[in-house]
């Protein structure tokens, strides 16, 4: 994002390498999917707050059809209901656009809430995977997250899966 430029001449940059008149179209698309933007879209981008610079993010990434989008930490900052709010937004990506979507979040159970499939590291290592519904059922995401041994998790798996509390 650039800040000094608006919201609309962001949008025009991150489509810089799409067709004049196509570019023009997926602009169109993308203030009506997020009407805030298209409300403000002749406010700078540095005078956004943070949900409205996510959603500018998102949208400028969504200019080039990407095959995938990729998004480190989008929650960062946001208030609760903002990151529901934004998960919600992010899940509509997939089935709208056709794309895949792979996010870094340390918020799990929301990223997890709108995900297929979830993979959490711990110390730089898988340390789970599976299925999103089966992630967020597992009692060791807790363990894991609150305080469970991530050397655990990091450790020698025979058969695919975390050892249990006694190692």
């Amino acid at each position: 994002m650039f800040g000094p430029l608006s919201v609309l001449e962001n949008l025009e940059v991150g489509g810089a390498r799409v067709a004049r008149r196509e570019r023009r179209a997926r602009i169109d698309e993308l203030l009506e999917r997020y009407p805030r933007l298209a409300e403000l879209r002749r406010s700078r981008a540095d005078s956004l707050s943070g949900e409205e610079r996510q959603m500018l993010a998102v949208a400028r990434a969504l200019m080039t059809r990407p095959r995938y989008l990729l998004l480190d930490e989008p929650s960062a900052g946001l208030s609760p209901l903002l990151t529901q709010h934004l998960f919600e937004s992010l899940a509509d990506i997939r089935p709208r656009f056709g794309m895949t979507v792979l996010v870094v979040e340390q918020n799990a159970a929301e990223a997890l809430a709108v995900s297929d499939r979830g993979v959490v590291l711990a110390v730089g290592r898988i340390a789970l995977s599976g299925s999103a519904s089966d992630l967020l059922d597992d009692p060791r995401m807790s363990d894991l997250y609150l305080g469970g041994s991530p050397a655990g998790a990091a450790g020698e798996r025979s058969n695919g899966h975390l050892p249990g509390p006694a190692g």
